[in-house]
């Protein structure tokens, strides 16, 4: 098989296969899923050899077998150097917790180790953090965008009412709860001096003691270990948030749905290809017939023109023109040897008999 391409069993061209993309296929590939693109790197549909990897650009993550420089942007709250590989970030974001001692932040700092239901903290920390895609977080005072792709493009927050810890996404992520008050620029809902702790001896051995134990009990349930996730089912796509079981959306006609895909449009069939409903890949137009559009969505039913022949996977009418010696009837897929007594000058239909 040419390179860049593969032939499963009874492939009907060396071409009619393109490598799909976040992989690359070696001349005689059977499979097109064999060599996946390294994470940090993305390979577009037809890469030949590991050497068509390229680097993600920054702004953008590239897990394994990434199929484009911008498949992946880097989530609100972080940024991304280009060949980020999408590594998950550890940090929980409730070291804020620690700079005001209230008895309402000091019961969210215990139950928020302990796990919900005591409170909705630990599964709103948890539920940012766990989702990013690199460990490089928008420092303290900062926001960073989407595709936010270095550390000098984080945004200092400025806007009164609302403060900016590290990972913030925008400069309204985190408004100043009730009770307290934020200036522009803020790094953590400031506490009214009225309602501070005094931090006595007794008040210090109690949450010491406290937050013993709360570690203690984090040692054998961790809040921050990364949860499950399965990618919705090729054929199928998975178009909003929490889903919690195999989806049964089907992929639109005219249109193919890789695994872990979220439109019913997700990928447009190409030229020379028809994608039925529900389609995983591609399908090479019949020989004999050709698909000169992209988006095709049923069994191609228009004819080679007479004179030329069209081979699996052909966009055009006159995709080959016949050979002298051979004829190609209206709908050929492949040249016929001119038969004995007649002869064949090329292009022709048929075979002109001998006077």
């Amino acid at each position: 098989t040419t390179a860049g391409f593969f032939c499963p069993l009874a492939s009907p061209s060396a071409t009619a296969n393109q490598c799909p993309g976040g992989y690359w296929c070696a001349a005689g590939a059977t499979a097109g899923t064999t060599n996946a693109c390294a994470a940090g790197t993305y390979c577009l549909a037809g890469a030949s050899a590991v050497t068509a990897q390229v680097t993600c650009p920054a702004g953008y993550y590239c897990p394994l077998a990434t199929p484009t420089a911008t498949s992946f942007i880097c989530s609100g709250g972080y940024y991304c150097n280009a060949g980020e590989t999408a590594v998950r970030d550890s940090e929980n974001g409730n070291a804020v917790l620690l700079l005001q001692f209230t008895p309402r932040r000091i019961f969210y700092l215990i139950s928020c180790v302990l796990r919900p239901p005591l409170s909705g903290c630990c599964i709103s920390f948890c539920a940012r953090h766990q989702d990013a895609p690199s460990a490089k977080q928008c420092p303290i005072g900062k926001y960073c965008p989407a595709g936010t792709s270095i550390i000098t493009a984080a945004i200092t927050c400025t806007l009164g009412g609302y403060f900016c810890p590290t990972g913030t996404a925008a400069a309204t992520t985190n408004p100043c709860s009730l009770g307290y008050y934020c200036p522009g620029g803020a790094t953590t809902g400031i506490v009214p001096t009225d309602r501070i702790i005094q931090m006595s001896s007794d008040w210090s051995a109690v949450f010491f003691a406290l937050v013993l134990v709360s570690f203690i009990v984090s040692l054998a349930v961790d809040c921050h270990s990364p949860r499950p996730e399965t990618p919705c089912n090729a054929g199928f796509y998975c178009g909003a948030a929490a889903f919690s079981a195999p989806s049964t959306l089907a992929c639109t006609a005219g249109f193919f749905c890789p695994s872990a895909s979220s439109s019913a449009t997700q990928t447009a069939c190409p030229i020379g290809t028809y994608c039925l409903a529900q389609a995983t890949g591609p399908v090479a137009c019949t020989a004999g017939r050709f698909c000169p559009t992209t988006g095709i969505s049923a069994l191609p039913t228009q004819l080679c023109t007479a004179g030329y022949y069209c081979p699996a996977g052909s966009s055009s009418t006159v995709q080959v023109a016949c050979d002298s010696g051979a004829a190609c009837p209206a709908g050929s897929g492949a040249q016929t040897v001119c038969p004995a007594g007649q002869f064949c000058p090329g292009q022709v239909t048929f075979g002109i008999s001998v006077p």
